[in-house]
């Protein structure tokens, strides 16, 4: 869930705090709604609505993603600087809108990395509305330089290793999860930047995603393959910079 709806959530309970509050002076609504609640009960309510309410509203602030300068402050948190010559990276459309506004504002440097963009993740770009300009930028020699590449195609291998490192993930880590979930995640956009990664075999690369489940489950799949993929997202950033203040 995201903070702003978190936020939100946290001023319903704080109105509710206060709603309570007032109908707990029987002068003011003659106890009309609060009907077999005792003044007290209303009373004591209302307060920890409102104390509820406002501590959901600070840890909305609170877990608000801090979004970096650009892809150096990423390969720096995430332990890869090392590994850049050769490595590839491949954003999602959940991390291409989250940074839009910087890289339309020409604030989020991406120069000097070999990025890439699926033709998955622009067909989805498109759809939800990231402005067509932070496209444009990622492409341009002078900014982004992105390589515009087709989808990998998801045989049935690929389908197997996926199915296979889910389910051991589930196995070992996520006893809660569903095992049919593996058919989700193959039809996901970022089940093309897995296959990406698995074709690279071990040459590095980077995928930038929220993702839990393509997370999850790259640890097995670099262990069975022998791949060297990495995933890393904006809140594992926002997590890396708190840890160290």
């Amino acid at each position: 869930m995201g903070s702003k709806k978190i936020r939100f959530i946290g001023i319903l309970i704080v109105i509710f705090g206060i709603f309570f509050q007032l109908n707990s002076f029987e002068g003011i609504t003659g106890n009309v709604i609060l009907d077999n609640f005792s003044y007290e009960f209303g009373s004591y309510l209302g307060i920890v609505l409102i104390i509820g309410g406002l501590i959901v509203i600070w840890t909305s602030a609170r877990d608000k993603i801090i979004i970096p300068n650009g892809l150096e402050d990423i390969l720096v948190k995430s332990g890869t600087m090392n590994e850049v010559d050769q490595m590839e990276i491949l954003p999602d459309t959940i991390f291409l809108s989250e940074v839009a506004d910087k890289i339309k504002n020409k604030t989020f440097d991406m120069s000097g990395y070999q990025l890439v963009l699926l033709s998955r993740v622009v067909g989805e770009c498109q759809r939800k509305n990231v402005p067509r300009n932070v496209l444009g930028y990622l492409t341009s020699p002078q900014y982004g330089n992105a390589k515009l590449m087709r989808d990998p195609v998801i045989d049935d291998d690929t389908k197997k290793i996926i199915t296979d490192a889910w389910n051991e993930y589930c196995t070992r880590e996520n006893r809660e999860s569903r095992r049919g979930e593996a058919r989700e995640i193959i039809w996901e956009a970022d089940s093309r930047l897995l296959k990406y990664g698995i074709d690279r075999r071990n040459k590095p690369t980077l995928i930038l995603t929220e993702d839990t489940h393509i997370k999850g489950i790259v640890p097995y799949i670099n262990k069975k393959m022998g791949t060297n993929i990495k995933v890393y997202g904006l809140n594992d950033y926002t997590k890396a910079l708190r840890q160290a203040a």
